[in-house]
């Protein structure tokens, strides 16, 4: 890839960032779908960018990527309303993942006719909430 493509790249991440964060206080469509949306546009629809590329500096991003987003969620909590609304905050992921591995395992068994701990099995692995997308979506719900 040219550093020329590169860096417009960058700047187009950047302002897609910007705009999809505009977009969320509009719409309030979380702006992690438009980055992932114009993901899937420059790679596999488009092929601006080619996986095969990236593949070498892929550890090195998602590394960084997962330190600025566990960095930035721990140095905001504050530790007594942590402790204090844990209960809830227990039960709410439990809830949503159990709630999320269900639906997942109850149509991948109907669709698709594999059997149900094959089916749960991948609800589970698929259900799972990450904090990569849940810090920043429940930042950006607080304000």
């Amino acid at each position: 890839m040219e550093v020329s493509i590169a860096f417009i790249l960058v700047a187009a991440i950047i302002g897609i960032g910007f705009f999809s964060n505009y977009f969320f206080k509009k719409t309030r469509i979380p702006d992690i779908i438009w980055l992932i949306l114009f993901g899937v546009v420059i790679g596999p629809i488009f092929g601006i960018i080619k996986s095969d590329t990236l593949m070498d500096y892929f550890p090195l991003f998602s590394a960084l990527a997962l330190l600025t987003i566990l960095f930035e969620g721990g140095s905001s909590i504050k530790i007594y309303k942590l402790i204090r609304e844990s209960g809830d905050v227990f039960l709410l992921t439990t809830l949503g993942f159990v709630l999320s591995m269900s639906v997942v395992g109850i149509i991948t068994h109907f669709m698709f006719g594999l059997n149900w701990i094959v089916s749960m099995l991948l609800g589970a692995i698929v259900g799972g909430t990450s904090s990569a997308i849940v810090i920043p979506t429940m930042e950006t719900w607080k304000s």
